[in-house]
């Protein structure tokens, strides 16, 4: 996760400048992928990556064993089978479509071999041409209609296939360098909206510089969020201090790794660990009972450290 995003920030560079070589970035969204991958296309899939035959029929009975019944009023009513689709919370399904995206990332390896596709320049060196986690794709080429059209053309492809679809109004199109007229062709080839800078790629934006104070918006407000839901339970501190240290300081970490958080933001996020602590929901001022400082200092001195 932490490459892909890494991978994006760095080939997103360049993009707001005026003037820069052709470049084109496509962020897909799979219309409910888990939920329309073809069975047939599953089984195949297995059998040509080499699994043995009794494997792959004990992977397909897992799979295609499931039954729905519909819920009316709070009251359980029939049941039909499943026709596709992976469930969603199963151990297995995000294997399985990894397996499944393996075909396209096949396919869309022989891009190098084909005269109409011009790389990305960022990726040309490492002929990189597509990124993808679990549903999460996103493909790269030069900004060129010949280059798109030909990528393109393979995720469609994929697509028929395997049983997925493309969902328009989620997808986008990040590009720089094109003249208007091209990229208006690549609109009505794609049938994507230009995208607008910052964009969440595995939950963080991304933008093409550096980002402002109110960037870090979505950070903040899903702290805030979470204590929120916390505070209408009754906790005790010591649960107050491992829900911080567990879940909390796992996101800010999460974001952390990726981008340095301005003082301003880490200020915010303390307030509310202490107002939280102490037993107010919200992200104002309030008096605490211990030092922020003694909170945060390692148990044996007589702290909690709780992060």
């Amino acid at each position: 996760m932490m490459d892909n995003i890494f991978l994006v920030q760095e080939i997103l560079r360049k993009y707001a400048r005026k003037r820069s070589s052709l470049r084109c970035l496509l962020k897909i969204d799979l219309h409910k992928a888990y939920d329309s991958i073809s069975w047939e296309f599953l089984d195949w899939m297995l059998k040509s990556i080499g699994f043995p035959a009794q494997f792959c029929t004990w992977i397909m009975e897992c799979v295609s064993s499931t039954s729905f019944s519909v819920a009316v009023n709070g009251s359980i009513y029939g049941h039909f089978k499943g026709q596709r689709g992976l469930r969603q919370g199963d151990l297995l399904s995000p294997y399985l479509f990894v397996l499944c995206l393996e075909y396209f990332s096949r396919d869309m390896s022989s891009l190098k071999e084909d005269a109409n596709f011009k790389f990305h320049p960022n990726c040309a060196s490492i002929q990189l041409s597509h990124l993808a986690f679990a549903d999460d794709i996103m493909l790269l080429s030069r900004g060129d209609i010949p280059s798109v059209s030909t990528m393109f053309a393979k995720l469609q492809h994929f697509c028929r296939v395997s049983g997925l679809s493309i969902n328009s109004n989620k997808s986008a199109i990040y590009s720089t360098g094109i003249r208007p007229h091209e990229l208006s062709h690549i609109q009505q080839l794609t049938g994507f909206s230009l995208g607008d800078f910052p964009f969440r790629y595995l939950g963080v934006p991304l933008l093409s510089s550096r980002l402002n104070v109110c960037h870090y918006a979505p950070l903040l407000s899903k702290i805030t969020s979470l204590i929120q839901g916390w505070s209408k339970k009754s906790l005790s501190y010591a649960g107050k201090l491992e829900l911080i240290k567990a879940v909390i300081q796992g996101i800010v970490n999460f974001w952390m790794e990726i981008f340095p958080l301005p003082q301003s933001v880490l200020d915010r996020i303390n307030a509310s660990f202490r107002n939280f602590l102490w037993g107010k929901a919200d992200i104002g001022k309030h008096k605490p009972l211990v030092a922020w400082s003694v909170v945060c200092s390692p148990k044996k001195e007589g702290g909690f450290r709780p992060f």
